[in-house]
């Protein structure tokens, strides 16, 4: 029997499940006490990867794309959207993998499925302001596509101005 998680969520058809970190899936980040997103994208999926590296990132990739598409567009759904972004953008920066490692077509199905979201969804100042956060620290982490796919979601974005006096 298998230990590593994501290899169960694959094999269950649970995949929604661990990326949100639902019932057995669910990991207690020591300091936040959400789920901890990051270490199971940079962990569990990371060594699931690591297996078979140019079939499993594409099975990944397209199980995240399926997750994108169906997820709904509430304030849990975009921690947990955007903390796995972080936790790939992480990946690639430990030279885990890179995008152009992955299938061209199912690259552009996450990539147009990420934009597609995060332009479809309407998000307070609150939240846009979150997302530019995270994209800045997807961009430090050279992954600028993902981070220009989720930007389209604040270049409206008004951020408050200093008054000079």
């Amino acid at each position: 029997m298998n230990k590593n998680l994501f290899i169960k969520a694959l094999n269950r058809n649970e995949t929604k499940d661990f990326f949100l970190g639902n019932g057995n899936y669910f990991s207690r980040n020591r300091e936040s006490h959400n789920h901890d997103y990051v270490l199971f994208i940079t962990g569990w999926v990371k060594e699931y990867i690591d297996i078979s590296p140019k079939e499993n990132l594409g099975t990944f990739f397209s199980a995240l794309t399926d997750l994108i598409d169906d997820i709904d567009c509430q304030k849990n759904s975009l921690t947990a959207v955007l903390s796995i972004l972080l936790g790939i953008s992480i990946s690639i920066r430990k030279q885990h993998y890179q995008m152009s490692d992955i299938n061209p077509e199912i690259a552009h199905k996450f990539l147009i499925a990420l934009k597609k979201h995060f332009l479809t969804c309407e998000f307070s100042q609150e939240e846009k302001e979150k997302i530019k956060l995270y994209s800045d620290r997807i961009r430090e982490n050279k992954c600028d596509k993902i981070a220009d796919a989720i930007s389209v979601s604040y270049t409206h974005l008004t951020l408050p101005t200093k008054r000079i006096v």
